[in-house]
């Protein structure tokens, strides 16, 4: 069945690396998590994140994959070079700084120390989990950024169009004997964009899904 839900428009004209998720489903998926409280090593959209959680969950909404988080710091910016993405270089492209567009995940500096942070750049500003107020859309920053990495297409999906719309996106949720799973695609050819992780029932799928498709599919 198709059910109409709320959709969130998102146009990038930046370039696309061929082989990277489209930034339409990364900025989209990320501002669904906006609200989502501050806590540390929390990695769930609505319950809990903090800024390596919120990269954590975006990796597997839309790539698929669980990734282990790091040791806690309460400091990230007293470590050697950029410790707060120890566990992420396995699984992302690092880009130079200047080619960073919307839909990256970029660190940064707060205020005069070493990277400390980490976000996914938009066209407003960087998308990050902060301990005062939880996942927000803070338009600083961006002068501050100190390394950049593209989020690559799981094995085989593809980038997709530039520019994008999620209204030409088809979201269908398949059983498996792991459990549920939610497969992007374009509506016009099918083609696949982007893949979650597995969820424990059809209804957490659908949950992950509502804020931010506009047709989704459930298969029995």
């Amino acid at each position: 069945m198709i059910m109409a839900l709320r959709v969130t428009r998102i146009r990038p004209e930046a370039a696309v690396l061929n082989d990277a998720l489209n930034p339409a489903l990364v900025i989209a998926h990320a501002r669904a998590w906006i609200g989502t409280p501050f806590i540390q090593q929390g990695a769930f959209r609505g319950a809990g994140a903090d800024c390596v959680g919120l990269i954590r969950g975006l990796f597997s909404e839309v790539a698929g994959k669980v990734v282990t988080p790091p040791p806690w710091h309460h400091d990230w910016s007293s470590g050697v070079g950029e410790p707060i993405l120890k566990t992420l270089p396995q699984h992302v492209t690092p880009i130079a700084i200047s080619d960073a567009r919307p839909g990256n995940i970029v660190t940064y500096r707060v205020g005069k120390k070493r990277a400390a942070h980490v976000g996914i750049l938009t066209d407003l500003g960087i998308i990050h989990a902060w301990e005062h107020c939880g996942v927000t859309e803070s338009p600083d920053h961006i002068r501050s950024v100190t390394s950049a990495w593209a989020i690559p297409c799981p094995s085989g999906c593809e980038t997709g169009p530039k520019s994008l719309r999620l209204d030409d996106c088809l979201a269908v949720i398949y059983p498996d004997p792991n459990g549920y799973y939610a497969e992007i695609s374009l509506l016009v050819d099918g083609s696949p964009l982007a893949r979650s992780r597995h969820y424990t029932s059809q209804a957490q799928a659908l949950a992950m899904l509502d804020p931010i498709y506009s047709n989704i599919e459930t298969v029995e």
